[in-house]
């Protein structure tokens, strides 16, 4: 499963908890990842330079680790130009742009040695767990169902307080949001009794709490909306200063901030693609409601 960040600690709590159950980490054969976020994957080539173990990604995460990882020069060059399409001011894009570049310093690069589909049996051995392809938090974001047990290995697709970053940037897909909210429902296909998240807590009531998360975005969206009423035409920056976040969208870091806009834009791209809003070809882009 998902190993986290490639830091000391880490690896030691790691140990640790392998150390509780009887084993170390010579005796793992098969590292499954939900995602290639760094706090996921990070860890993934100490353990396998350790252990010998194969690395397994689905296969649109898989595409994404070299530039990501490797050289994220061309990622760097397209995220620029995504923040000043934005309309993020010209004397924060810098900033912005290079704001998640301290992570690469918490992951140690590897590629997957198997790249896996929607569907099939993950292959760790001695358990039989299924891959449901999720779409939305990353592109190839995976859940892991077990039948028997009737438990979900659920990433970062649901969580039991907080909702996903569901952010539209140079590698998330065209309509993001559109698959996060596809991909909870095909969860809601199977039968769960207990959901083990990648962060936070175990949880049950799986159902009741894909219903909330689908409530928090249809609020979001209408939030939008009713930004966008009041002309003129805007830039998701413009957007985004104006929404409800947990905190003044003024005083995040810049990381923060980029994660904001990021998660405005997939909400615009959303309406746009259910005819509610249109874009401008402005430069920086701007957004306003479609009068049909």
């Amino acid at each position: 499963m998902d190993v986290g960040w490639n830091t000391d600690e880490a690896l030691e709590t790691l140990k640790e908890g392998l150390s509780s159950i009887g084993t170390d980490l010579r005796s793992i054969e098969s590292i499954v990842v939900t995602h290639i976020h760094p706090d996921h994957y990070g860890l993934a080539g100490r353990v396998r330079e350790i252990s010998g173990a194969k690395v397994a990604l689905h296969h649109l995460d898989a595409a994404l680790t070299k530039s990501r990882y490797l050289d994220p020069r061309d990622l760097l060059l397209e995220m620029r130009s995504f923040l000043l399409d934005a309309g993020a001011p010209k004397e924060q894009v810098e900033e912005l742009q290079t704001a998640s570049l301290p992570a690469l310093d918490r992951r140690s690069f590897v590629e997957p040695d198997i790249e896996i589909q929607h569907e099939e049996i993950a292959p760790i051995p001695g358990r039989s767990l299924k891959v449901i392809w999720t779409p939305g938090h990353s592109p190839g974001h995976i859940c892991l169902y077990e039948g028997r047990s009737k438990r979900l290995f659920s990433g970062d697709h649901i969580l039991p307080r907080i909702t996903a970053n569901i952010s539209y940037h140079p590698q998330s897909g065209d309509n993001p949001l559109r698959d996060y909210l596809e991909s909870l429902e095909k969860i809601n296909n199977y039968d769960i009794e207990e959901v083990e998240p990648a962060h936070e807590y175990q949880f049950k009531e799986v159902a009741m709490r894909i219903k909330e998360i689908q409530h928090h975005h249809i609020e979001r969206l209408v939030e939008i909306k009713t930004v966008l009423k009041s002309p003129p035409s805007k830039t998701a920056w413009d957007v985004a200063q104006e929404l409800t976040w947990s905190r003044p969208f003024n005083s995040y870091p810049p990381f923060m901030k980029r994660m904001a806009v990021g998660e405005t834009v997939a909400h615009l791209k959303y309406l746009i693609s259910s005819k509610e809003v249109i874009a401008h070809n402005d430069n920086p882009v701007t957004y306003s409601p479609l009068e049909l």
